[in-house]
């Protein structure tokens, strides 16, 4: 038997590298991670920022906002920072500027609880991606 876990953690230190290869196997490993089980948040969460990685923003989107909710106070277990990195950047990038306003607008006020994987993430996001970290810097000095 395949260990879901396995999966998602490969899935998880391939998408922290953020190049097109480690993507294509960060999507295959958050794939079957999910296949197996698709009931565990970390799975899709994994899943959903590997999609959003891969400019499949609508497809992450839709496994994302079930669980991430703007108006909850963020923790680490459900209602997780690197969730609302993803749906920030996500909606930046399908040009809904007041949901990407609403989740980055959480995102900047709990930099605090971005931990080191989270912070790779969000350099690389802002790094590769003009718009988003435009976006970013204008609502953090608001």
């Amino acid at each position: 038997r395949f260990d879901p876990i396995l999966f998602n953690n490969i899935a998880w230190l391939n998408l922290l590298k953020f190049t097109d290869d480690s993507l294509k196997i960060a999507d295959k490993m958050s794939f079957k991670a999910t296949e197996i089980n698709s009931t565990i948040s970390q799975f899709l969460g994994t899943r959903a920022g590997v999609l959003i990685s891969l400019g499949k923003y609508s497809e992450g989107v839709a496994l994302l906002e079930g669980y991430v909710k703007p108006n909850k106070p963020v923790d680490r277990e459900t209602n997780t920072i690197i969730g609302f990195l993803f749906l920030g950047f996500a909606y930046c990038q399908l040009s809904n500027k007041e949901k990407a306003v609403e989740y980055i607008t959480v995102l900047l006020e709990n930099q605090d609880q971005l931990d080191a994987d989270d912070r790779i993430l969000y350099e690389k996001l802002c790094t590769n991606f003009e718009d988003f970290n435009n976006m970013c810097h204008t609502i953090n000095n608001h």
